[in-house]
């Protein structure tokens, strides 16, 4: 507001309390750093890939089960770790798989350094829609626990 000779003799202005939104916004933040720090330090594998079947992302545990290293599994589509004898069938497993919403099991898997390794796999789609989230079991780690298990029995 001016007066006459342009001076000023007030101002409009708008207060909008935005205390809500920067609450819901800190408890979103926090829901995300919980689920980044479970993801990223379960012990056991987990993979997030997309639609394509191209990893979008991968824990160290799923890494260190396989060899490849987190850049280089985020280069590659999880048909390139199928034996041989599984990537004709990919699309039919791949099919069912999203038409089920999810399925548990034993895959044969490609290491880097060449080997097979049959893993066992719970696997859910569309956690995200478009995103389909995999956990998976370390051979190493579970034939550790029933050793253990079979030590402690006597």
């Amino acid at each position: 507001m001016s007066d006459a000779e342009g001076g000023a003799t007030g101002y409009t202005g708008t207060i909008l309390d935005i205390t809500e939104r920067k609450q819901a916004e800190a408890t979103l933040a926090a829901s995300e750093e919980r689920f980044r720090l479970a993801f990223e330090r379960a012990p056991m594998g987990v993979a997030m890939v997309d639609a394509d079947f191209r990893y979008v992302r991968v824990n160290d545990a799923y890494c260190e089960m396989l060899g490849y290293s987190l850049h280089e599994l985020r280069t590659m589509r999880i048909d390139d770790l199928a034996v041989p004898e599984v990537r004709p069938f990919l699309d039919d497993i791949w099919n069912d798989f999203l038409q089920r919403g999810g399925t548990i099991g034993r895959f044969a898997i490609l290491k880097a350094d060449g080997t097979t390794s049959d893993i066992e796999f719970n696997a859910t789609a569309n956690v995200v829609p478009g995103l389909h989230l995999s956990i998976f079991i370390n051979p190493k780690v579970t034939g550790e626990a029933q050793g253990l298990d079979e030590d402690e029995g006597g």
